[in-house]
């Protein structure tokens, strides 16, 4: 919720708390400068600095056990354009039911075709939305695939459309484990990255030794 002054944010516990203001920060993630614009609390035992679009920008994640922010990889000069080129964004407005799953028709804005792509849910989404999106690994097709999604909380869920709601990851060749046809063995490709502890590994189960 928000003020005419300044957001206003509920506490797990269900306290009310305003933010004393906006701080704009420029942060470098692995040798990556950007700007980032943050909301300051004073209502805690330490000021609380929380910026959305940092969030969403980094993948980051609060690790509450642990007390850490977890980073993941920083994004390009543009903040929005490695989200846009590999993001997958709803179509249409989707309600999914509570404790439903549902298929979601989503966008791959700048792509038209790729052939086996992962999918996996973007993580500000599932934790915002309180929603998985299961991975898998899909064909985009006129720049349009259909994507599983989730809901186990006990109220329905609205998925905005424009929503970024996953990432696709292009598959590089020889790296995904296949099932044979012919037989009830597990085929694994991995000469592309034979490191030397697996050739160690190979050497230590190899029943000649």
């Amino acid at each position: 919720m928000f003020s005419e002054r300044n957001p206003i944010l509920r506490t797990a516990c269900g306290k009310l708390v305003e933010a004393i203001g906006r701080c704009m920060l420029r942060v470098d993630l692995n040798g990556v400068v950007q700007p980032f614009e943050f909301l300051v609390f004073q209502q805690c035992s330490h000021d609380l600095i929380l910026g959305w679009d940092f969030f969403r920008a980094t993948d980051a994640i609060i690790d509450c056990g642990s007390g850490k922010l977890q980073i993941g990889e920083a994004a390009s000069n543009d903040l929005y354009t490695t989200e846009v080129n590999y993001g997958l964004y709803a179509a249409n407005d989707v309600v999914v039911p509570e404790n439903c799953i549902r298929k979601v028709l989503a966008l791959a804005k700048h792509h038209q075709t790729l052939e086996k792509v992962i999918i996996t849910g973007a993580k500000d989404f599932e934790w915002g939305k309180e929603l998985k999106v299961p991975a898998s690994i899909a064909t985009i097709q006129s720049g349009k695939v259909d994507i599983w999604i989730a809901n186990s909380s006990c109220r329905p869920q609205i998925i905005p459309a424009g929503i970024c709601i996953a990432r696709m990851t292009e598959i590089e060749e020889g790296l995904i484990s296949s099932l044979n046809k012919n037989t009830d063995k597990v085929e694994v490709k991995h000469q592309a990255h034979l490191g030397q502890a697996e050739e160690d590994l190979e050497a230590l189960l190899d029943p000649e030794n």
